[in-house]
């Protein structure tokens, strides 16, 4: 018995053509380049969304406290050391001292 060659369900190109393919239900199949494709429509239509928020008055999706909460813990907190060294995407709730021993 042979196996079938996977083929994208959505741009059909073949496993040999792509880094990855996903296999879903039924052997419906979707390669890493159209997943990335989907990603950025989809970020896509966050920023179209949030904008139309921001014309329509909307002040909350300028909140400083949730762009804070986004931001690597060196950049919320002043830190000059270098990034490898302190591993500035450390969370909130991991004390910055502990992080940065000098």
């Amino acid at each position: 018995m042979t196996e079938e060659p996977l083929i994208c369900s959505f741009c059909s190109k073949s496993r040999k053509d792509v880094t990855k393919m996903i296999v879903g239900a039924k052997k419906t199949t979707i390669c890493n380049e159209c997943v990335k494709l989907c990603v950025e429509i989809l970020e896509e239509d966050i920023v179209k969304a949030r904008k139309e928020k921001l014309y329509a008055g909307d002040k909350n999706i300028l909140n400083p406290v949730a762009i804070k909460e986004h931001l690597p813990i060196c950049y919320r907190t002043g830190c000059r050391k270098d990034r490898a060294q302190c591993g500035s995407g450390q969370s909130l709730q991991k004390n910055h001292t502990t992080a940065h021993r000098l």
